[in-house]
Parts: C-alpha cells; structure tokens; sequence
C-alpha cells in the first residue's frame, strides 16, 4: 500500500503546482490588465452655453428661458434656433448616452481664470487672477503648479492641442508645466483660417485649412502613439469670436437660422472632430479604456444664438449661473456602463484632481478641487462640503447698468491714450457664494441678493429677506475665503476693495 502512494505522490504534487502556477499566471494577468493606466481626453469647448447642444436640452423648458432673450423673437425661428442647438452635436451627444452629464459644474465666469483653475485644482484667486485682466499678456503666475506634471511623471504622454491663454513665457509655456507636446495659440482667439498666433512647440507653425480641422488633426497624430497611455488636452477654440463661415459640410445643416449658422457650424465642426478622434480610438481598441471628459470653460456670451445658456440668467462675465454653469460630462465604458447624471455641485477645479485618483495617482493636498471618482461609480452624495466661491466683475442685467455701463466706456474712450482703462473698471465688483440650493450675490453698489436655484434657476426672484440666517451664514463663509486669497495682479484697487467691504 505504502509503496503505491508514494509512487503517485510526485505526479500529484507535480499536477497541483501546475495548477497553482497556472492559476497564479492568470490572476496576474488579469490583475494586471485591470491596472492598466487608462487613456485621459480631457476636451474643452470656448464660451459654449449650457443649452446648445442636444445633449443638455432636456434639462430646460422654453418656458423657462429668460424673457430678454425671446423678446422679438417669432415662435417659428425660435423653434429653428431650438433645432439647431439640438442638433448640432450627435457625436458629443452619443458620449452622454453611454456616459455620466455633470449637470451643476461650475466654471469661472471668463476664459484664463477658468483655464488656470482647471489645470491647478485650485482657485485662481489665491494667485491674484480675478480677471483676464490680471493674467492677459503676462500668463499665469511662473511659480503656480499644474497637475499636468503629476500626470507625466506617471509615465504618460502629455499634449495640449489648441487655445492655452495662459502664458508662452519661460516658466509659462505648456512645455514648462507638464506637457511634452503642444500645438495652439495663446489668445482669447484667433483666425480662423490664416491664424499668425499658432505655435508648435516654441516656434511658430503654420496655419492649415479650417482651424478646428487642423487641431483634430494634430489631435488624431498624437493618440496614434501607442507605447504609453495619453493625456491629451484639446482645446477647441470654438464657438470663440472671430466666426467666419466654416467649411460648407459643417454650415449647410444650419441655413434655417442664417445669423446663427456661423456658430452653430463652428460647434459642428468640433463635434466632427470629436467623431474622428472616438472612431479612431475605437478602431485601435482603447476606446473602452480611455476617459473622456469635455467641458465648456465659461457660459455663452450675452447676444449668442438661442437657447444660449438655456434656463439660467445672463451669460460670460456674470456671476449669475448662465455664466458659471456649464455644459460637461464624462465618457468612460471601464466605469459606466449607462447614461447617468450627477447633480451635486462640482467645479471645474474637480476635473483633474478626479482624472488623477482615475488613474491611480496621488492626489496634492490642499487643493481646492476635489475629485468626483465615487460619481463615476454611481454615487450620488455630494463632494464639497463648503460653498462654491467666485469673485470678480460682472455685468449686471438691469437697464440702468447697462446705461451706466455706456456712459463709462464714452467717459473712458476721452481719456488720453495710453491711460484708458480695461472694461471691467467700468463694471461693479461682485462675489457668489453656492451651497446646495441656496446661491448669494453681492454686486458692487447693489443689495445682496439670494437665490433658491433649485426653484429659481433664472435668479429672478430675491429671497435674502426671507432667509436672514442663510444670507449671514453665506458672507461670513465668504469672507474667510477670501481672506486666503491674494490681492489682484492687475485688476483695479478700489476693485478689491469692494470686495473686501462689509
């Protein structure tokens, strides 16, 4: 009997650490595939509202959208407008069908302190951009970092396509931040066809075509690489003025609204590269591991074709929520599977601390911006637990401002040259502080208004009467914000003086 056991003993041993070994290998392997760094397309629209395209416009009813805004407008070429913002974006809106909308992500008011919040996670105030004032010409601050660094150090590919708007000096530049490869401008915008602002690298580059065509282009040559995962920022710079007429296949849907078929064809044009660049993905199986992400960096400006920013009041430069909210969502097979929608307040600043903890890498402390990864996986609990803060100029959206404003700028325009002062001396200061559905506004030379935005997302009707408690509890949180911030760069003295003021 004994002799027998032991003669099979070795084949058993030798069959149960084949298992074994074989197991282990394959756990490893798929340990190992799970790990793997997923691609990151972090995409950007310019001055795009929360209401033109598709995938937004059953968030809002026409009945809801601002009366100044229909006002003259027939109910026929109201509907063609409708139409076309519906219609403007397919490939963007077949990303929301499968992907999570971020529907109260807020943005800043105007396009350099909205950019450099993005790439920092952190508010721009706290280096003194209130404004693009405070950042036009001289570029964000040298010494701020950005969390492009953190992603390359990862071992990632890194390029920015497109507008950068924040500073080509050394120190400046997007290769001094973390981008191995860029391709853009540095300008609130540019021609669109015979653009002189373009860059490859640090020396100039050569315009070719329709500019939007031209950066999906370098956009498709950068994800072709393979040998590392990519983070890729592309900066579209439409539908940002100058709008000449697009190439036709992208303005021909739109002739029903003439006036409007510029921009709407400049969103097509986008979204057509959009398309390229997912079909591209998908053609060489990375799409279900790579994360998309697109925005808009600011609400459409007041005068933008209709539903501009949809239900909410007033537009770029206010701190009303037509130019806070934006459009935003994210596409990522890997972690959602279904259309979904977060609704709890988010930032712009959340983006890239939220890219990273997707990723697997570690997150700075202090950072303004949080990340919104437990969203991806269908959480629906709130990430900020103190309010969401702006502060800057606005336009106010009363007629007496918009006289007083007018009779600034004549004022202004007979001062010496070389002494006239930048358009938002001549508009008041102002804050907002947003928690939940409560949202305060305080203008220079205003009262302090509060909103229930739940109820009231057009911010027409002023509760702070009705709500003393609340109104207390948002300007004493505000005024410990700001005193972590710095003084404006360049933006006017008695400007932050009323901000500071009681």
């Amino acid at each position: 009997m004994k002799p027998f056991l032991f003669s099979i003993l070795p084949q058993q041993i030798s069959f149960c650490l084949t298992v074994i070994i074989s197991l282990l290998f394959s756990s490893s392997l798929t340990f190992a595939e799970s790990k793997k760094q997923p691609n990151l397309l972090l995409i950007l629209s310019d001055d795009q509202g929360y209401g033109q395209l598709g995938a937004f416009s059953d968030l809002f009813k026409v009945s809801g959208l601002p009366t100044d805004s229909v006002k003259g407008m027939n109910n026929d070429l109201l509907q063609k407008h409708l139409a076309a913002a519906k219609n403007c974006m397919p490939e963007l809106d077949q990303l929301a069908k499968n992907g999570l909308r971020l529907t109260n992500l807020q943005a800043a008011h105007t396009c350099a302190p909205s950019r450099m919040m993005l790439m920092s996670g952190l508010y721009p105030q706290r280096s003194g951009v209130y404004t693009n004032l405070d950042i036009n010409k001289i570029g964000a601050p040298k010494e701020l970092p950005f969390l492009v660094k953190n992603i390359k150090n990862e071992g990632y590919r890194t390029g920015l396509i497109g507008k950068w708007h924040l500073g080509l000096e050394e120190g400046q530049h997007p290769l001094d931040k973390g981008f191995e490869y860029f391709f853009g401008f540095d300008l609130p915008g540019t021609d669109k066809y015979k653009s002189k602002d373009l860059f490859r690298g640090r020396k100039s580059a050569a315009p070719n075509g329709f500019l939007a065509d031209q950066m999906t282009e370098e956009a498709l040559a950068f994800i072709k690489d393979e040998s590392k995962p990519f983070f890729l920022y592309l900066s579209y710079n439409e539908p940002h003025g100058p709008l000449p007429k697009p190439p036709a296949q992208y303005a021909k849907p739109f002739s029903s609204v003439p006036r409007a078929q510029n921009f709407y064809g400049a969103l097509r044009s986008m979204d057509h590269g959009i398309g390229r660049i997912v079909a591209a993905l998908k053609k060489s199986g990375r799409l279900e591991n790579t994360v998309i992400v697109f925005a808009s960096d600011n609400g459409a400006i007041n005068g933008a074709p209709l539903p501009r920013n949809g239900h909410f009041r007033g537009g770029k430069r206010t701190v009303y929520d037509g130019g806070l909210k934006v459009p935003a969502l994210i596409h990522y097979p890997a972690l959602i599977s279904s259309a979904r929608d977060y609704s709890e307040s988010l930032s712009i600043g959340d983006i890239m601390p939220t890219l990273l903890e997707i990723a697997g890498i570690k997150i700075p402390e202090n950072l303004d911006g949080q990340s919104f990864h437990a969203a991806l996986t269908g959480s629906s609990k709130p990430i900020h637990d103190t309010p969401l803060f702006w502060a800057s100029e606005t336009k106010v959206l009363t007629a007496e401002s918009k006289v007083a404003f007018r009779k600034w700028k004549e004022e202004n325009r007979k001062r010496p040259a070389g002494t006239r002062l930048w358009h938002s001396a001549g508009r008041p200061a102002a804050w907002s502080a947003s928690m939940g559905q409560w949202k305060a506004i305080k203008a220079e030379g205003y009262p302090l208004w509060l909103f229930n935005t739940k109820n009231d997302p057009g911010e027409t009707n002023n509760v702070a009467d009705a709500h003393p408690e609340i109104v207390k509890k948002l300007k004493s949180q505000y005024k410990l914000w700001l005193a972590k911030m710095s003084k404006p760069i360049r933006w006017y003295d008695s400007k932050w003086e009323a901000l500071n003021a009681p």
